[in-house]
């Protein structure tokens, strides 16, 4: 029997709960990073496409479970190609779906149905963190989001 996303991260949480209530880890953990290279159990998830044109109007692709729940979307210029947005809600992050949405992404950009996406120098420190996983060219970070984001991690140590 497949799981779904949802169902993975909610076995997951309830496992780690359960052995945390009884002593055997010392605290919550999380999911492990998901690895672009990994296979991914994206099972019953539906991507769609919304276009954008060359004057500048966003293309965006969305991705929704089996239950028609949404699970993660991309947001890229028209003219430029350069990434507005990525979400992923934070029960589904970890399983793939922001790479999946790149890469599709990408393939819609070979059939030439949109410019391809690149990453954007506005980006939140998590945002690099995820466009150095999937690869391509990354500008140099010139985002206050960024630098607030890194002052934040340094003095608070998150």
């Amino acid at each position: 029997m497949k799981r779904t996303p949802q169902q993975r991260v909610s076995e997951h949480n309830t496992l780690v709960r359960a052995l945390d209530a009884v002593g055997a880890i010392n605290t919550m953990s999380e999911l492990p990073p998901h690895e672009p290279g990994a296979h991914r159990n994206l099972s019953g998830v539906q991507f769609r496409h919304y276009p954008g044109d060359s004057k500048g109007f966003a293309h965006k692709l969305i991705a929704k479970n089996s239950e028609g729940k949404h699970v993660g979307s991309l947001s890229w210029d028209g003219s430029s190609g350069r990434v507005h947005r990525v979400f992923v809600p934070h029960e589904y992050q970890g399983l793939g779906v922001a790479t999946s949405l790149w890469e599709r992404a990408h393939k819609l950009a070979e059939m030439g149905q949109a410019p391809a996406p690149k990453h954007s120098n506005d980006r939140t420190i998590a945002g690099d963190e995820w466009a150095s996983k999937v690869g391509g060219k990354k500008p140099m970070l010139n985002s206050g989001r960024g630098w607030s984001a890194e002052q934040r991690r340094k003095l608070f140590g998150k």
